[in-house]
C-alpha cells in the first residue's frame, strides 16, 4: 500500500497510527491498529516500512509464518526487528 493511501486510511478510519523516525536514519515504521487502547505491545498491529530514500513501503513479516503480513498480529514496540 502505498504511503498516500495509508494517510487515506488514516484520515478515513479510526485508527491509532504510531510513526517510528528515531530508531533507523533510513526507514520510517508506521505501526496502525484498530484497537484504540492497545498499548504498544500488544499483537494488534499492522506494521510497514518505508524507506525514506525511495518512498518504497513494506509490510512487516510474521516472525511466525515468515510471510509478509497486512494483518494486525504483530506489536508496534517491534517495529524495528521485524524482516521486511
Amino acid at each position: 500500500m502505498p504511503f498516500d493511501q495509508i494517510i487515506t486510511e488514516v484520515i478515513n478510519r479510526p485508527l491509532r497510527t504510531e510513526i517510528d523516525v528515531a530508531t533507523n536514519a533510513s526507514y520510517t515504521y508506521v505501526a496502525v491498529t484498530q484497537v484504540i487502547t492497545a498499548q504498544l505491545t500488544d499483537p494488534v498491529w499492522r506494521v510497514h516500512r518505508i524507506e525514506n530514500a525511495t518512498g518504497s513501503l513494506k509490510y512487516a513479516r510474521n516472525p511466525d509464518t515468515g510471510v509478509a503480513t497486512d494483518q494486525p498480529v504483530l506489536q508496534a514496540s517491534a517495529a524495528a526487528t521485524y524482516a521486511y
